[in-house]
């Protein structure tokens, strides 16, 4: 599933395919993937229009038109871009496609439709519209340590809860809690104050370091859990076997000789 890290990676790929091209059209192959608009509409607020800026909030990407319009882009579980020069040759998976007047198109993919495509007014509205917390990257750490403190929920949970902390899914929550040393069924309101101050720096730092390699999971650090996301795969701190749990129905991976349990 696209989260913070592959977002920012797919706003670079927008802001690039889409540089200075004026929009032609929108052709909507799967209506499923509009939220609260129509191809009509979409057509009427796009054609002629470039996308002037961009920017990304938690796992959704911003693409602003004009003063007043955006479009809200949420990649879901298996959402992605691509660029194509050849319109008869479309992704197989493409469920709506900006065709610009130089004869290109983006195609939105997105195998399972879980994603969508909906009109804001701004960033702002786009919050609001999602009910979405605070940025991971942009929380600061008094916001992180009082929400963390204030739940007596399990930490992975926490951290997944869009409407606290925006951009984490299931694998950098592991994944932070992994180099955090914390067990994903810690409770929130029993973790020590140091430990969510640790918490919050490698949240930091393992979204920034994902970024930094473009999201190429394959090229992490080698201390980290992402590339041994395997059931008693020895742990990359070489201190004990990878252990798997379901936590509100995701799989959970953690090793119970590095995470401690609050």
């Amino acid at each position: 599933m696209p989260e913070l890290p592959d977002v920012s990676v797919f706003r670079d790929y927008f802001d690039k395919a889409t540089h200075n091209k004026k929009i032609e059209r929108v052709d909507v192959i799967e209506k499923r993937i509009l939220r609260g608009t129509s191809e009509k509409e979409l057509n009427k607020v796009l054609k002629g229009k470039i996308f002037k800026n961009s920017d990304r909030y938690g796992k959704h990407l911003f693409a602003e038109i004009g003063s007043k319009v955006g479009l809200d882009i949420h990649f879901g579980m298996t959402g992605d871009l691509e660029l194509i020069d050849d319109l008869s040759k479309i992704p197989p998976y493409t469920r709506l496609l900006f065709v610009f007047q130089d004869g290109e198109g983006l195609a939105f993919e997105d195998q399972r439709i879980f994603g969508h495509i909906s009109l804001v007014n701004n960033l702002d509205d786009l919050v609001s519209q999602n009910d979405l917390g605070k940025d991971a990257l942009t929380i600061t750490a008094e916001e992180f340590h009082e929400i963390i403190r204030k739940r007596r929920g399990k930490i992975k949970s926490i951290l997944m809860n869009q409407s606290l902390i925006s951009g984490i899914g299931n694998v950098y929550a592991d994944e932070i809690l992994f180099q955090a040393g914390i067990h994903p069924e810690a409770k929130g309101s029993r973790i020590p104050d140091d430990k969510i101050r640790k918490l919050f720096s490698t949240m930091n730092k393992v979204l920034k370091t994902a970024i930094k390699y473009e999201a190429h999971r394959e090229d992490f650090p080698t201390k980290f859990l992402i590339n041994h996301r395997r059931e008693n795969d020895e742990c990359p701190g070489k201190c004990g076997k990878i252990n798997v749990i379901k936590i509100n129905g995701r799989t959970t991976y953690f090793c119970d000789a590095c995470q401690q349990l609050y």
